[in-house]
């Protein structure tokens, strides 16, 4: 049976020109990296407030970044998060909320990732700061150009402004549909949406209980 989690995030053009820009070197070895998503409180259901259905803001929100920030910089061992504002069900018109986690990958990278419900007239945003020894690279959803390299190595954009083509989630449904017609397998697997799991439910005991929550990095082939 072939499993392929929806994480899209991995075929956004800014998001995969990063994780070329941090394999083939561009910005020498990586330190440090933050990823932000904002978008506006989804008041409109009650199942995204709750936490018991939903994961709340850390689960729901942040898993696509925390996918990302694995995907980038390999298996996370340790998380320590934190959430804040209206973290339950129903959520009133003007809610806010926000979520925070800051992880260590086994190879030593650290990374944070920020998750906000914002008020209804917030526009969605998403950012990232990846800095190495070499450079950095940073992206802001909301600017233009889309993405810019700086520092030691790059010397020019990554990506233009302006349209970026083939819509991510159709690239995604193609890259699906040609492995389940015997193709290559997606760059997504059903072993990644495991680990993006554990790693929100991490973040989640974190901010329950205060304390950094340690992770053991999952045996190869396993899927729980």
């Amino acid at each position: 049976m072939r499993l392929y989690p929806g994480h899209v995030v991995r075929y956004f053009p800014a998001y995969t020109r990063l994780r070329a820009a941090v394999a083939d070197g561009e910005v020498g070895r990586v330190a440090v990296a933050r990823f932000t998503r904002t978008g506006r409180y989804p008041t409109w259901s009650r199942w995204f407030a709750d936490p018991a259905r939903s994961g709340g803001i850390l689960i729901d929100q942040m898993i696509h970044d925390l996918d990302i920030a694995r995907w980038l910089f390999g298996e996370v061992v340790r998380v320590h998060a934190y959430q804040r504002g209206h973290l339950s069900a129903p959520a009133p018109a003007g809610a806010v909320a926000t979520g925070g986690a800051v992880l260590t990958h086994e190879g030593g990278v650290i990374s944070q990732v920020v998750g906000v419900w914002a008020p209804p007239a917030t526009r969605f945003r998403t950012t990232f700061h990846v800095a190495g020894t070499g450079g950095t690279v940073r992206y802001d959803s909301l600017a233009a150009p889309g993405l810019r390299v700086t520092g030691i190595v790059a010397e020019e954009d990554g990506i233009p402004a302006g349209d970026f083509g083939e819509s991510p989630y159709l690239t995604q449904i193609r890259e699906f549909a040609e492995a389940f017609a015997g193709g290559p397998p997606p760059r997504v697997s059903a072993r990644d949406g495991v680990a993006a799991v554990r790693i929100a439910e991490a973040a989640a005991l974190s901010a329950r209980t205060g304390r950094a929550v340690e992770l053991t990095a999952p045996k190869e082939g396993a899927t729980t």
